[in-house]
């Protein structure tokens, strides 16, 4: 008898302490703070509203980037037309710099897509080559102003069209390199890999593509920022990006899906129509988040009012 009350009073003991065992771990898991993870998107999402504000109050900035997608889709249409079929497709698109609806659309009916169809509508190779070239030297010079125009805008300072040819003057011949070492190491990545690997080999050039504009994401604004040539801000946007700040994932995970869900809709109602509306909506938004991400930039992230 002493024997089972032994077992009964440790019994109940075990039952006590298990309970209030229990109860801590719940009140402890009801009070557990936010991961880093978690802190980190949400202090990048304070930066991407940071950005809309400051953007609200410069509505003029996004003007550049919706003008320039209207001129490059008007010579598109003219061109080469409106083709393609409506697919619910998407692209893992990191803009930086001057921004295009074209980086996110499936099918290449603007002027400054990568792959722009040169045999389709000019019908001789010479003239849509030239036609080509010369949009891309234009594009260099409207992206240096646009990029110029955003970093006075971080900066607190006013804009004007006369900052803004002032910036595209003196930046344009960097950013035509830039643009040209881009696309030459899309084109020979790609080839490359697609030999090698066939279509295992673009998928993971695609991936590295990815990653890489992510590490050189301050690229294009440390070219203005610090009047650098375009080598040596490909060095300094890496030691920015080894010193960035948590918020900076944030940004770029907004970037990531904004450009997923502009995707889908732009390319499942294929229409001249919504893209024609669309670029004003993604000039919008895409310009509010490259204001967040110039905000990031470590040399540039001043404390807001």
């Amino acid at each position: 008898m002493k024997e089972a009350s032994n077992l009964v009073l440790i019994g109940r003991f075990m039952r006590k302490n298990t309970r209030a065992s229990w109860g801590t771990g719940v009140s402890r898991l009801g009070a557990r703070e936010p991961s880093l993870c978690s802190k980190q998107i949400n202090r990048g999402l304070e930066y991407v509203e940071r950005g809309f504000s400051t953007l609200t109050r410069n509505l003029g900035l996004f003007i550049v980037p919706v003008v320039m997608d209207l001129i490059s889709f008007l010579m598109g249409l003219a061109t080469v037309g409106f083709v393609g079929e409506a697919a619910f497709t998407f692209k893992f698109s990191v803009n930086v710099g001057l921004l295009s609806i074209a980086d996110i659309l499936e099918h290449y009916v603007m002027m400054n897509g990568l792959v722009f169809n040169l045999d389709e509508g000019l019908g001789i190779m010479g003239p849509a080559l030239l036609l080509f070239a010369v949009f891309m030297i234009f594009s260099a010079f409207v992206e240096a102003g646009f990029v110029g125009l955003l970093y006075d805008v971080v900066r607190r300072q006013s804009v004007s069209s006369g900052q803004f040819f002032a910036y595209a003057g003196r930046y344009w011949p960097r950013f035509l390199g830039l643009r040209l070492l881009i696309l030459a190491f899309i084109f020979i990545g790609g080839l490359v890999s697609a030999l090698v690997l066939s279509i295992l080999g673009v998928l993971l050039f695609l991936v590295v593509f990815v990653i890489l504009r992510i590490r050189y994401i301050y690229w294009e604004f440390t070219i203005v920022s610090e009047d650098m040539g375009v080598i040596d801000a490909f060095t300094r946007s890496r030691e920015h990006f080894a010193n960035r700040s948590h918020h900076l994932a944030g940004v770029i995970i907004t970037i990531l899906v904004s450009n997923f869900i502009f995707g889908l809709i732009f390319n499942g109602i294929w229409h001249p129509v919504v893209v024609f509306v669309g670029i004003f909506i993604y000039g919008y938004v895409a310009s509010g988040l490259q204001l967040a991400l110039m905000f990031t930039k470590p040399d540039l992230d001043i404390e807001a009012e």
